[in-house]
């Protein structure tokens, strides 16, 4: 994806303590035509946030200073609505993790090690994605499967296995409410 001239750029800030982490995603995404910019830290993340408004925080949970989740939990309750689409990436997953990031607004999971072209397209997904941040996630879960149909009808297996992944950990969501 090259930026047009005549749309605004699209403003990711990767947020990982690991410097070749932070290299390797900011070229790959510059390469198609985002916007980048860095933070070591969660601290960092909601500094760069407040001045630069990004549309996209890929956010690593295992961080010093303060951790993703954290970070995470600070941006929802800082912008709630109005928060930037958020991808956790992170070689430290869990179930768990997963259904609490996504109650606080997180839109996808990206597990490290991770190839340029997953990252291309957890990225896209997201940023096309119009799924709502209602809290209730209900309407949000037809969205994910339609996008998930799509993807398969496309040829695009991977960006379908994500998003049936999502759907899953918005019934495991919805299941824990009920409890």
């Amino acid at each position: 994806m090259i930026a047009r001239c005549d749309m605004p750029m699209t403003r990711i800030l990767v947020v990982d303590d690991e410097p070749n982490i932070r290299t390797m995603v900011r070229s790959c995404l510059e390469a198609e035509g985002y916007g980048v910019r860095e933070a070591a830290n969660g601290r960092e993340a909601l500094d760069a946030t407040a001045q630069w408004s990004p549309d996209l925080v890929l956010l690593d949970l295992a961080m010093p200073v303060l951790d993703g989740m954290t970070t995470l939990k600070e941006l929802h309750e800082r912008l709630g609505d109005d928060m930037p689409r958020v991808v956790i990436v992170t070689a430290h997953g869990s179930v768990k993790a997963a259904i609490e990031a996504m109650r606080l607004g997180a839109d996808d999971f990206l597990e490290k090690p991770f190839l340029p072209n997953e990252l291309r397209m957890s990225v896209a997904s997201v940023l096309q994605n119009p799924l709502s941040r209602d809290p209730d996630l209900e309407g949000g879960y037809d969205g994910v499967l339609r996008h998930a149909r799509a993807a398969i009808r496309e040829g695009n297996l991977n960006a379908a296995e994500s998003l049936l992944m999502m759907a899953g950990t918005i019934v495991s969501v919805l299941a824990c409410r009920m409890l």
